[in-house]
């Protein structure tokens, strides 16, 4: 039986995780013996953390819990498989070839570990 885990590999999805390692590091060296108090004071701090998501700062997200925006480097990497899936135009039929269909394959994988 596939597990998720099995499922995250075959799909990328480690190589997404390993694009978050700058992100994550820098994150946890700028909270590194910090008392959550003095953190959630700091507003250089947050300014970096809102400038992480790509969100219209017009609307106000009451319902991020079930609609939680994505980062900025997820949504970026997203629209750009979604261009890169979008620019094959390949529609399997009979006259389809074995190249053609492995590279949607690949284009979904990505799409799929991109979201």
């Amino acid at each position: 039986m596939l597990t998720r885990r099995d499922f995250v590999r075959r799909t990328g999805g480690a190589a997404l995780v390993s694009g978050w390692a700058p992100i994550v590091s820098s994150a946890s060296s700028a909270t590194a013996g910090r008392s959550a108090e003095d953190l959630a004071a700091d507003e250089d701090f947050w300014r970096e953390v809102q400038g992480s998501f790509t969100l219209d700062r017009t609307m106000i997200n009451l319902n991020s819990g079930g609609v939680s925006p994505s980062p900025r480097v997820v949504h970026e990497a997203y629209k750009r498989y979604l261009e890169e899936f979008e620019g094959l135009r390949v529609t399997p039929n009979l006259f389809t070839t074995h190249a053609e269909v492995d590279a949607f394959v690949t284009a979904i994988e990505r799409v799929l570990a991109a979201s």
